[in-house]
């Protein structure tokens, strides 16, 4: 196919801003995990595909089927702002800082 240029479940893309490996990295719509710490502006292979544990608010339950979005500093929430990140895996109580969370979308 003389028009492909790579899979989509790992992107190459500039950085948006510092990521480190395993930070959650959110520009509008497009929504991976960075597989390496990258500076700002320097490429950075982000997974858009699989299944991940990402931060949330410890304040926060969340159950299994529930979308989760970005709410900020690299944190996903179940509330209705922000762009939709994944579906929850397995639930996670009050009192946890994280979830697992399927990407998607």
């Amino acid at each position: 196919m003389k028009n492909f240029i790579q899979q989509g479940d790992l992107l190459s893309i500039k950085a948006p801003y510092k990521v480190y490996s395993g930070d959650l990295v959110v520009i509008d719509n497009l929504v991976g995990v960075a597989a390496l710490s990258m500076e700002k502006g320097e490429q950075v292979t982000i997974a858009t595909e699989g299944v991940f544990e990402l931060l949330k608010a410890e304040t926060e339950a969340l159950k299994i089927g529930a979308r989760v979005r970005y709410a900020e500093k690299g944190l996903v929430t179940g509330g209705e702002k922000g762009s939709v990140v994944g579906i929850v895996i397995e639930d996670a109580q009050q009192g946890t800082t994280t979830v697992r969370v399927k990407l998607c979308c």
